[in-house]
């Protein structure tokens, strides 16, 4: 798709020094997510298993953070590949500590189903929840960049806003208020 590919991808050693050490050091308590946002991945992505095992590496060499300096930061990895979304990507983040990211993106489900991979993700004990509210449902990248550009204002409310129980079902397991289910992950039907 015209991209180069990216000779920092993944490297622990650029993320620590050029990330995660100024953000800790600079921010302190006021650190949150430190989030490792993953563009589209395209053929990279076909090899749902080689990638899993060169992010688990990469997990796996970062720095644990000091809950005494930064008492309210965590690690977070956004997937931008719905192919990649799976319950082995899950456990592979729950196993290194880090948050899944909820993305409402177009190219991803919809929040209110990504819930269900929260909910695995806090099975044994709720974490903070991560969340990127991007994109209108069904608005391409392209046609948001056409139209929000150069991003230096609100152009427009999204309405799915107005309808913030797929976000409170996700907010309300990450809570541990609700154990998951399917009548928490998605809205209930009206009865007439």
């Amino acid at each position: 798709m015209g991209r180069l590919a990216n000779a920092a991808f993944l490297d622990a050693e650029i993320a620590i020094r050029d990330f995660i050490t100024p953000a800790t050091s600079g921010l302190g308590i006021k650190c949150g997510a430190l989030l490792f946002q993953l563009s589209p991945l395209g053929n990279l992505a076909n090899d749902g298993t080689a990638f899993l095992e060169r992010l688990d590496g990469f997990l796996s060499a970062l720095p644990p953070l000091d809950p005494s300096i930064t008492p309210h930061a965590c690690y977070a990895v956004e997937m931008r590949d719905p192919v990649l979304l799976t319950p082995r990507y899950i456990k592979l983040l729950r196993k290194h500590g880090v948050r899944f990211c909820l993305s409402a993106r177009d190219r991803l489900p919809p929040v209110h189903r990504q819930a269900s991979a929260q909910a695995l993700m806090d099975a044994e004990a709720p974490g903070p929840l991560v969340l990127r509210w991007m994109l209108h449902a069904g608005r391409p990248y392209e046609v948001a960049e056409s139209i929000y550009s150069p991003f230096n204002r609100l152009v427009d409310e999204d309405p799915e806003r107005a309808m913030p129980s797929p976000i409170s079902s996700c907010a309300r397991c990450v809570r541990g208020r609700v154990r998951p289910s399917s009548s928490a992950t998605r809205p209930k039907a009206r009865r007439r």
